[in-house]
């Protein structure tokens, strides 16, 4: 079974990035009120009339900074969230008046982690709240710093913290699109808390959303695959030697350089001018094309941190005699020269599946050379099959069809 990692998008400051944010698939908003530093503070009228235009099924979070429970209740009354967060330290008789006095409101209270004492801290919260949340703030400081730092803390305790709580646990701080696949795999939590890093000039970014979105998935999916039961008819993660030193993740701009050479390697006959174009657009999951919806770019590293090839894949309404949509098209596979016949290929079309399956499709497909006996028999030989004459091959993603070894 995939277990979904819930994501709550924060900073909201009006009901178009509400709407935004919705529309991106958010599972729960932020709405932050005043705080001694950080970005997307709005007062509680304005908070208010952003709650009533979110829809059921959306939760709204009130950050608060307030620490007695008069004032705690006052914000809780005014704004009606359906989750108050207290990002300030709080103590547990403060959060018992409030739950006595606001029954319908769930409360949520954050754990700045910035060392071993963070355990203890969630341990005393997880009497009294909901869940927890895990950010990177600084309470203490001559300025005190209670959320939207950037700052990413000790994943590590994190993990602890997940693995010995009995509620809910979120993670934020400094997580981003090229991170948040790392962050799910690495803490586990129940939800993942992003702010400035979807953020364009201070603006919520649709794009940037949806590449957050997509990194999640990605996560979900080969979580699952690692189980032990393989999920949609896919084998489980590789376990020989070669592979598991074979780490592949979603490409983000910070790879823009290496997706440029592995492209320019793959297609030498591209213009530079081409690759360049072809490539913003791939890492800003903004593909040209027609009826083409996310893309992504997984890119594989071995022995360490160098790189060892990447695929390309892309979500497609239908494809060639694949009506049954939506179909997830390769556009390229490529492994270097020094990684071949190491793993590293099968490594990628597993991602590449892991992806396109947590997207919902149904289908991987590849358009083929006809001349190019050694991709064609590369792709016969992790279960693609031949549907038509082009040469498009694709296979099963839920059926039973398997990746040899």
């Amino acid at each position: 079974m995939i277990v979904r990692t819930r994501i709550k998008v924060c900073c909201i400051s009006s009901v178009d990035e509400a709407q935004v944010a919705v529309r991106g698939g958010a599972d729960a908003l932020g709405l932050v009120g005043a705080m001694p530093s950080g970005p997307g503070t709005i007062d509680l009228t304005t908070a208010a009339h952003i709650r009533r235009h979110v829809p059921p099924g959306v939760s709204t979070f009130l950050l608060s900074s307030e620490t007695t429970a008069a004032g705690l209740i006052e914000q809780v009354h005014i704004v009606r969230p359906t989750t108050l967060q207290c990002v300030a330290e709080v103590s547990p008789g403060t959060l018992l008046a409030v739950r006595e006095a606001s029954p319908g409101t769930e409360i949520v209270g954050v754990v700045h982690v910035e060392d071993a004492r963070a355990i203890l801290r969630a341990r005393e919260l997880t009497e009294v709240c909901d869940a927890l949340l895990l950010d990177s703030g600084r309470p203490n400081a001559a300025i005190p710093e209670l959320g939207g730092t950037g700052r990413r803390h000790d994943w590590g305790l994190s993990r602890q913290i997940v693995a010995d709580s009995t509620i809910p646990v979120w993670l934020a701080g400094g997580l981003d699109p090229d991170n948040a696949t790392e962050a799910v795999v690495r803490v586990a939590p129940f939800g993942l808390d992003v702010c400035s890093g979807l953020r364009l000039n201070g603006t919520l970014h649709a794009g940037s959303l949806e590449r957050f979105m997509a990194s999640v998935r990605l996560a979900d999916v080969g979580a699952a695959m690692a189980s032990s039961r393989p999920v949609l008819g896919l084998p489980s993660a590789p376990t020989s030697a070669a592979a598991d030193a074979v780490n592949v993740r979603a490409a983000g701009r910070s790879d823009r350089d290496e997706v440029l050479a592995l492209r320019a390697a793959m297609r030498p006959e591209t213009r530079d001018a081409d690759n360049k174009s072809e490539v913003d657009d791939l890492l800003a999951a903004r593909m040209k094309t027609v009826g083409v919806g996310p893309s992504a770019a997984l890119m594989a590293w071995a022995s360490g941190d160098v790189t060892a090839g990447f695929v390309e894949v892309s979500i497609h309404a239908w494809h060639d005699a694949l009506n049954d949509g939506p179909v997830a098209v390769i556009s390229g596979w490529y492994v270097t020269p020094a990684f071949r016949g190491r793993g590293v290929g099968k490594a990628l079309m597993i991602a590449a599946s892991r992806w396109s399956a947590g997207h919902g499709c149904h289908w991987l497909a590849s358009d083929l050379d006809a001349d190019n006996e050694q991709s064609v028999a590369a792709h016969e030989g992790l279960g693609f099959v031949e549907i038509s004459r082009g040469i498009c091959v694709a296979r099963r993603l839920d059926g039973r069809i398997r990746l040899n070894a």
